[in-house]
């Protein structure tokens, strides 16, 4: 994999340029940046590189190349740096803790592929401070806590908390370094005993507004803006929906109905919705997977997925897949319903089934809508179309 340096938009509300770095922890108030990070699709086993590209007003210019994607959907990886070290971490939307993989991992955990986390001069331990920080995959992280200089696209946080793993699982091989996340939580309830401040509720003081806004795409590069809500991004309306404050720490919100084609459910299509960047497919109850797959051409069962054949993508066979959120339907067109192959003739598709009643929002919808997460009062997540959705990849 081949990394070039990066160069970063830092625009002023004023309209200045700023060259200084953001610290969270500064006394003086700052105009509020706004900044932009690519992100790359990764996949865990074959994974790519992520790529940004960032211009300043000095016309500096730089940028990640990516390294050949799959067609696996396993998440996005963003560049940030911590201490004098530079990672490559997963960025997720549906959990709150910063961590990275470490040298205090066995030999046996460290993996491949990936920057190890080793606490130089800039890092103090935080004295008594662990974190035990899991996911709904099974997977997660361990360990002790350390305080270090942290960047993201040129913002500066000079002392925030971070995990640094001294067990993983499962072993990671790839690029992924760690866990990024961006949840509404001001606190990382997954560490102990003191729960210190999330990444962005360091950061989100310093920017021109506290939002950030997610533009994905499969198998290509997206962006994940600070600050600011790009308006060529998208198609108006861009309609928000209130954080449900059921949660104190997740995007959570009330969808209404969805649809399967041209037909329209009766009911709402979950209790609850998560829009998650750190879950790859769209999580949903299971009779309403099972409403899906009736409409499709040569579906199979297999007992634990549905699976189709992968010919009937771009054959006008796939019925697309809309949520109504805030009174507006969202589509995912029929050929974005696919995750992966099975086999050479059959592939998987986007929808999940779960034996709850609650729903997870998850890459395979939020790649074809721009979304916005916006931390004004108890919050509100916004979506609109994109500007331009790309041509659906054929598996």
């Amino acid at each position: 994999m081949q990394l070039q340096l990066h160069a970063l938009a830092l625009v002023a509300l004023a309209g200045e340029t700023l060259s200084l770095p953001v610290t969270a922890q500064s006394v003086e108030p700052l105009n509020g940046l706004k900044f932009s990070l690519a992100a790359q699709k990764v996949h865990f086993s074959n994974d790519s590189v992520p790529a940004k590209t960032l211009k300043d007003r000095s016309g500096i210019v730089a940028s990640v190349v990516p390294s050949p994607t799959s067609s696996l959907d396993f998440g996005y990886l963003v560049p940030i740096q911590v201490g004098s070290q530079s990672f490559n971490i997963k960025v997720d939307t549906g959990s709150e803790a910063f961590w990275l993989l470490s040298n205090q991992l066995p030999a046996t955990m460290t993996g491949t592929g990936h920057t190890i986390y080793t606490p130089g001069p800039s890092a103090s331990q935080i004295s008594g401070e662990t974190f035990d920080s899991g996911y709904d995959d099974n997977s997660g992280g361990e360990g002790v806590v350390y305080a270090d200089h942290v960047v993201l696209g040129g913002a500066t946080v000079t002392s925030q908390a971070l995990g640094a793993a001294t067990s993983v699982a499962p072993i990671q091989n790839g690029p992924n370094s760690g866990m990024l996340g961006l949840d509404y939580s001001p606190v990382q309830y997954g560490f102990s005993p003191t729960k210190p401040a999330t990444f962005m509720a360091n950061l989100k003081s310093q920017l021109a507004s506290p939002v950030f806004t997610v533009d994905l795409h499969k198998d290509a590069t997206g962006y994940i803006d600070f600050g600011f809500v790009d308006t060529t991004k998208y198609q108006a309306p861009l309609t928000y929906v209130p954080r449900l404050t059921t949660s104190t720490n997740l995007w959570l919100i009330a969808p209404g109905t969805y649809s399967i084609g041209n037909t329209v459910s009766s009911g709402s299509l979950a209790t609850t919705a998560v829009a998650d960047t750190g879950t790859s497919k769209i999580i949903v109850p299971q009779p309403v997977v099972d409403q899906y797959y009736t409409q499709v051409p040569g579906v199979v069962n297999t007992g634990s997925n549905y699976i189709f054949p992968c010919a009937n993508l771009g054959s006008n066979l796939m019925p697309s897949f809309g949520v109504n959120l805030g009174g507006e339907t969202y589509t995912v067109p029929g050929d974005y319903m696919w995750s992966q192959h099975y086999n050479s003739t059959y592939c998987y598709g986007a929808l999940e089934g779960t034996a709850g009643t609650a729903a997870v929002l998850g890459d395979m919808f939020l790649r074809t809508q721009f979304v916005v997460y916006d931390y004004t009062g108890t919050g509100r997540v916004g979506f609109a179309p994109k500007a331009t959705l790309q041509p659906a990849p054929t598996p």
